[in-house]
């Protein structure tokens, strides 16, 4: 939905293909053309025209190309992980981990290092959604996040792996967080789930906006 709103009050080599010029944000301009994601039917997130395409989805496209991804759909993957996504879950095809095949599953250390890669790449997604200044919702403010592994399973038999994230503000009790889970079997890509506590959906987006009807600019 398109608005025109005012406010009130292993390394890869770099994605050479994103674009290079970032839009600035000026956070005094109270007028401005953005696009509309509303989050489980309870809050939206604004996002500048501009802001999505020079900062958002190049540095989306590059969380998964410097981590051995194949390519996605960059607003897709923004929406699944917002909470705007019809599903809550995705499958990204992601590179062959060394890690399951070649240490064993009692082996020290194998819990924390079951899907690392996949791991990373979440991690580095978040911090691009919800961490940096000019990548953040207009109607959002970037957050410190703390993350924890909190489940890790692997079946030799059936290559089944399956690890539960829990990425938070603040104390984990607080309830302001979000819970990725990443799991997959055999040769199959892994699939991606983000669910999100009521409290974090409350928490990430401010409400005080007024919008009127627009056409995208040109």
């Amino acid at each position: 939905m398109d608005k025109m709103c005012e406010e009130n009050g292993g390394k890869r080599k770099a994605d050479t293909t994103a674009d290079p010029v970032r839009f600035v944000r000026v956070p005094a301009l109270h007028t401005f053309y953005a696009k509309a994601y509303l989050i489980y039917r309870q809050e939206k997130a604004f996002y500048e025209y501009e802001c999505l395409n020079q900062n958002v989805f190049p540095s989306i496209r590059a969380v998964f190309h410097e981590n051995g991804f194949s390519a996605v759909d960059a607003e897709a993957a923004l929406r699944l992980v917002i909470g705007n996504s019809p599903q809550r879950s995705m499958q990204f095809k992601g590179p062959v981990s060394s890690t399951i095949k070649d240490i064993s599953p009692s082996a020290v250390g194998f819990r924390d290092n079951l899907l690392a890669q996949d791991r990373a790449m979440v991690d580095r997604l978040m911090h691009v959604i919800f961490s940096m200044p000019d990548s953040v919702a207009r109607n959002s403010t970037p957050i410190t996040l703390t993350s924890r592994l909190r489940f890790a399973e692997y079946r030799e038999e059936s290559n089944f792996r399956k690890v539960v994230l829990l990425y938070f503000v603040g104390s984990p009790s607080d309830g302001d967080g979000m819970r990725v889970i990443i799991q997959g079997k055999m040769d199959d890509p892994n699939t991606f789930t983000f669910d999100h506590t009521q409290k974090w959906t409350a928490n990430r987006y401010c409400r005080k906006l007024a919008w009127i009807h627009a056409p995208a600019p040109a």
